[in-house]
């Protein structure tokens, strides 16, 4: 690469403050250049946004946005998308771990797979208070080998087997994200599931062992809550729903899309 890309970090904050020390371990440990990190609190319940104001409001390239619209993850994982000017972007949960930060390691394997939307490593899942950090979901370990071919029932097959754990942290084409105009939409619980499905329909996705993060799960966190209520059929047509909608407005060819519903049809 004779020139680095952009890159545009989102840290969306809601009742962030038990995890700002974690926040500002990701900022410090940020080593890649050059990035612009857009944090934002739509609902000011805490005072996380000014602690980070105060400690990184002096840096280049960092911008804070606050407002008390309510607006939902969703709402306002699109908000930041809307004002990411990168040419790839990453999702910072606060209760996430970076450190190291591989975001170089991620932008060298987009550069290097042209074809590809989308970069990630291995997701760690331990409980909070576990000090012997027992893996937690060690069945999701499942990757799609970099060097198979990416497939329309591959596509689909990713998000319902599970074979991309921690795809949703990794480092995403925006530039493509863009020129489809995609939005994450609102599919009840898990909504990262089918927008990893659009994606997965844009392009192939790319494994990067070396990009390691870790999510340590408390059980007063939305995270513990959320695979328990994705389960239900309700959510479970949601999410489907979801998914088609997604489908229209991606694939465009006639065959290709009565070829995608079918594959739809089968894994959902």
């Amino acid at each position: 690469m004779e020139t680095r890309p952009l890159v545009s970090i989102f840290v969306p904050l809601y009742k962030s403050r038990p995890f700002l020390s974690n926040i500002k371990a990701n900022l410090e440990a940020l080593s890649y250049q050059p990035v612009e990190v857009l944090i934002s609190d739509r609902h000011l319940l805490d005072d996380t946004l000014e602690h980070l104001q105060n400690s990184f409001g002096q840096q280049a390239g960092y911008q804070f946005f606050k407002a008390q619209n309510g607006l939902g993850w969703v709402g306002h994982y699109n908000f930041l998308l809307r004002q990411a000017r990168g040419r790839y972007y990453r999702f910072m949960p606060h209760d996430d771990h970076f450190v190291p930060d591989t975001t170089h390691l991620l932008v060298q394997a987009l550069f290097q797979n042209p074809k590809a939307v989308l970069a990630y490593g291995p997701i760690w899942h331990y409980f909070h208070s576990d000090p012997e950090q027992t893996l937690h979901y060690p069945e999701d370990y499942t990757v799609v080998p970099n060097s198979l071919s990416w497939t329309l029932d591959l596509a689909f097959k990713m998000d319902r087997k599970k074979l991309c754990p921690g795809a949703f942290k990794g480092l995403i084409d925006l530039q493509k994200v863009k020129a489809h105009q995609l939005q994450m939409k609102e599919a009840g619980f898990l909504d990262d599931r089918p927008f990893l499905t659009a994606l997965a329909l844009l392009g192939r996705f790319v494994f990067v062992p070396e990009a390691k993060s870790i999510k340590r799960l408390a059980p007063s966190t939305a995270s513990s809550e959320w695979l328990e209520k994705a389960e239900n059929s309700a959510n479970q047509k949601m999410l489907k729903s979801t998914r088609r909608a997604y489908l229209k407005q991606i694939i465009k060819s006639p065959l290709r899309r009565w070829w995608a519903k079918r594959l739809l049809h089968y894994y959902y």
